[in-house]
């Protein structure tokens, strides 16, 4: 049996990137590696799929309704992972890899959502890190509740850092109002406090003008009834993904309905 050969950087970097993000299209993984969406990239996302290290999600619906296959790596591309040391991986981490091409089509296309959503970011603050909540989810001193992901952006005068959440339509208020209470406990018990960094600010990117009122709302309620200093802003997916790179003052802040910042003005 001929033995197969060892995956070389650039496919190692690509196995990472997937994982990091879950589920990606070849659209948003040329856009986050900075390269051609072409047979190239097909070709190497072809070849770890064939060697069983990657998955795809793809039905006859997808042509008709403009979408692209959706990738993700497989247990065994989670174990050579591990076993190349890119990153460090353990027992659990592969089991919980097996749940991927279970995961519903609605969560997939959160996951793929969320990816569009760092790439835009990146486009409007090239000096913009951005964490999955894989990345950060053995860090003890983040919520326990990891968030939909971590921003880090240097400008001349300082670092911020923040928690971004995303709120699809239709999310429960109880679902809503249990994360505002989670963040308020997480401000008072001050893990925070042994990076010796400001609080991060909060982020709710929400699905639609409608939902981002409801969000406020209970951000206002909960802000009152914790009394914290937690900061809070927010968005709607649609000016995320259309205003961005060209207008980056997209936030609302809580006390001020009308005000629109970006993130460098936080």
């Amino acid at each position: 049996m001929q033995k197969q050969r060892e995956l070389n950087q650039s496919q190692l970097d690509l196995l990472h990137t997937l994982y990091r993000f879950r589920f990606a299209t070849r659209s948003l993984l040329a856009e986050y590696l900075n390269k051609p969406n072409n047979t190239s990239l097909y070709s190497k996302l072809s070849i770890l799929e064939k060697r069983g290290l990657v998955g795809s999600l793809y039905e006859k619906s997808y042509k008709l309704a403009g979408r692209e296959a959706e990738y993700y790596v497989t247990p065994k591309g989670v174990r050579t992972l591990r076993d190349s040391s890119t990153m460090e991986l353990s027992d659990t981490d592969i089991q919980a890899s097996y749940k991927d091409k279970r995961m519903s089509d609605w969560f997939v296309q959160q996951v793929v959502l969320l990816f569009a959503f760092r790439n835009m970011l990146i486009k409007a603050y090239p000096t913009l890190q951005y964490f999955t909540s894989r990345d950060i989810q053995k860090l003890d001193y983040f919520p326990s509740r990891k968030p939909t992901a971590f921003l880090s952006l240097k400008t001349d005068d300082k670092v911020r850092r923040f928690f971004l959440e995303y709120i699809p339509m239709q999310t429960s208020t109880t679902i809503i109002k249990a994360k505002l209470r989670r963040y308020s406990h997480y401000f008072d018990e001050d893990a925070w406090g042994v990076t010796n960094t400001d609080f991060p600010f909060i982020l709710f990117v929400c699905d639609d003008g409608m939902t981002e009122q409801g969000v406020r709302w209970h951000i206002k309620r909960e802000l009152f009834k914790s009394d914290t200093d937690i900061q809070y802003y927010t968005t709607t997916r649609k000016a995320l993904l259309t205003s961005l790179p060209g207008n980056p003052a997209i936030w609302s802040s809580i006390e001020d309905d009308d005000a629109l910042y970006s993130l460098a003005e936080l």
